[in-house]
């Protein structure tokens, strides 16, 4: 993102904007546009790494 200026953040800026204002003007949820998908949200939140950290926590609570 440092090589590439200003411009990511501001369209993430402008997506945010554009999203939240369809929500006021009645857009349904279901309705928008441009919603990433459940795999993206899933690589660039690290749901698999953050699952094994729940699993490795809760299943390595109490032992020791």
């Amino acid at each position: 993102m440092s090589l590439q200026g200003h411009q990511p953040s501001q369209a993430a800026v402008q997506a945010v904007y554009d999203t939240l204002k369809a929500l006021r003007d009645g857009t349904a949820p279901a309705d928008l546009k441009n919603i990433a998908s459940k795999e993206l949200m899933a690589k660039v939140t690290r749901s698999a790494d953050y699952a094994g950290w729940t699993r490795d926590y809760l299943g390595g609570a109490g032992k020791g």
